[in-house]
């Protein structure tokens, strides 16, 4: 695949527009300058102190960010109302969203946080604003210390997925007129379960059999019956998701659903049924018609330096393709595009309206160079720790250029342990057990055939530390341990999450001779 990236020149950035010197776009405000407008005040410590009071007076951040953990509100009628724990990762379409992320520091007692503000497909112009809106109002609060994100619905970055156990889409909105109500009244709905990079998204799709394909897994919510379908070609983790989701809706209906299982070729009543409110029984897709999500390619890195020296914010090209960190000046703003994603990186000494600009900055910047407007915008402050795997791909923190992300660039050095990256993509040949109630194990031949790979997968609703135990093993080690900890010679640990899993790759110790394992687990309460 070829990526097509703007080509050198100079950005100009006019309060607040911005767009390509030789762009034939038309401007879409008066673009005055700096010193005219009603913005130069701002940085000044009357202006600060009159928005942190602002943002001290909404009563829905009180409390918040003071210790790890995740926070969702929602956006209603211009106002920020906290989203019910129980309903954290369900997203409705017409809605927006501010998530706050908080984690310790690893190396103090410090608490660093993350505002991802979501927008779903047909949020209103009003909604999408007053979620920026706040985001700013928010990170006024903490004192600049958050790093921002624009997320939009189906195209989240990797950081946004992982922040909940399952992404649910729902049809409707806050503005219309959504009312919960009981299982025998549910207007049935059909979800589409898809892994989708690293995360299993879950999204109500059409209810009708042309929404079926082979390569993915489905539940058709009717309510007092809840049906499972499984494409012939879906993968194990799709299989794994569609049942546990399905289970879940099941126990929170305290017996008044049930989960039911059909295939292509069933005959039986729950089948009709299940076809019926599809439409009729017809041919479904093929995986390979089915949509398949391609991931894009990450473009070469182009860098862009903001100033606004000249009483206009400018935005000229400093960099493309082998980008290192030392390119960034504490006293600017930089905008980094990656094709998949664009970055703004804030210097602690660049002036406090440069930093305001920063997101409507990366806004303006896809709008102008005719990019998907769902592309990821992510906003890091300098001396604040970034681990962002395409950032860190794009750049390296030594001054030289980084040419592969981390992962690829070991295994280009012969390190047989990084054959197996930071995950692993199970495939359809993956063989699924049941443990019991909490656990499903998943086993698949890595494909260079040195080994297998494990995978213990929490469907329980609670989060267990597992223990493997591999010491009865003859021959054997473990050649990844996938963020796992080690526990002596032949271990693992890990806090498992609910719907998280433990991944191990095992191998022979002497590939010359044959080997095998025995194996011990234990999990207790986290």
């Amino acid at each position: 695949m070829s990526v097509s990236l703007p080509r050198p020149g100079l950005l100009h950035l006019h309060t607040p527009n911005l767009c390509l010197a030789n762009s034939q776009k038309p401007w879409t405000s008066d673009g005055v300058a700096l010193e005219d407008s009603n913005v130069a005040n701002i940085g000044s410590e009357e202006d600060k102190a009159a928005r942190k009071a602002a943002a001290e007076g909404e009563e829905a951040w009180v409390g918040c960010g003071g210790e790890p953990g995740v926070e969702v509100w929602r956006i209603e009628q211009f106002k920020v109302v906290k989203w019910p724990k129980e309903e954290y990762g369900r997203f409705y379409k017409g809605d927006s969203y501010i998530c706050l992320k908080t984690t310790k520091d690893p190396e103090g007692d410090k608490l660093n946080h993350d505002i991802h503000f979501w927008l779903g497909e047909s949020s209103t112009t009003d909604e999408i604003g007053t979620a920026a809106y706040k985001t700013v109002e928010l990170d006024d609060l903490m004192d600049g210390e958050p790093t921002q994100h624009r997320e939009v619905m189906a195209y989240e970055s990797l950081e946004f997925t992982e922040m909940f156990q399952r992404i649910d889409y729902l049809d409707g909105g806050i503005d219309s007129g959504f009312n919960h109500v009981e299982p025998d009244a549910y207007m049935p709905r059909l979800l589409e379960v898809r892994k989708v990079k690293r995360t299993i998204k879950v999204k109500q799709v059409p209810m009708t059999h042309l929404s079926l394909n082979d390569g993915d897994s489905y539940i058709l919510d009717a309510g007092t019956k809840i049906f499972v379908f499984c494409g012939s070609e879906s993968s194990a983790f799709e299989k794994n998701k569609a049942n546990a989701t399905a289970e879940n809706m099941e126990n929170e209906r305290q017996g008044r659903s049930e989960v039911v299982h059909v295939g292509m070729d069933d005959e039986t009543p729950d089948s009709e049924l299940f076809w019926t409110l599809l439409g009729g029984k017809n041919p479904i897709k093929t995986a390979a018609e089915g949509d398949a999500y391609e991931p894009e390619e990450i473009g070469e890195g182009i860098l862009y330096k903001l100033s606004d020296d000249s009483g206009n914010l400018m935005c000229m090209e400093v960099g493309r393709g082998d980008l290192t960190i030392d390119m960034l000046d504490t006293h600017d703003v930089f905008l980094v595009d990656t094709t998949v994603e664009v970055f703004v990186w804030v210097g602690d000494k660049a002036s406090d309206y440069e930093k305001r600009q920063a997101m409507n900055t990366a806004v303006k910047y896809l709008e102008q160079n005719d990019r998907p407007m769902h592309t990821p915008v992510t906003v890091f402050k300098e001396n604040k720790p970034i681990t962002n795997e395409i950032w860190n791909s794009i750049f390296s923190s030594d001054g030289s250029a980084a040419t592969a992300p981390p992962a690829a660039a070991e295994a280009e050095e012969g390190d047989t342990a990084a054959l197996a990256v930071s995950t692993f993509d199970f495939g359809p040949d993956a063989k699924e057990t049941v443990v019991n109630s909490s656990w499903t194990k998943f086993v698949e031949a890595v494909p260079d055939e040195s080994g297998y790979v494990l995978a213990y997968v929490n469907s329980s609703n609670r989060a267990y530390k597992l223990t493997l135990d591999f010491g009865a093993s003859t021959n054997m080690k473990i050649a990844d341990y996938f963020g796992g900890e080690a526990v002596g010679a032949l271990g693992i640990s890990k806090v498992v999450q609910p719907g998280e899993r433990l991944l191990v790759k095992i191998c022979a110790a002497d590939p010359s001779q044959a080997y095998g394992y025995k194996m011990s687990m234990e999990g207790e309460s986290a």
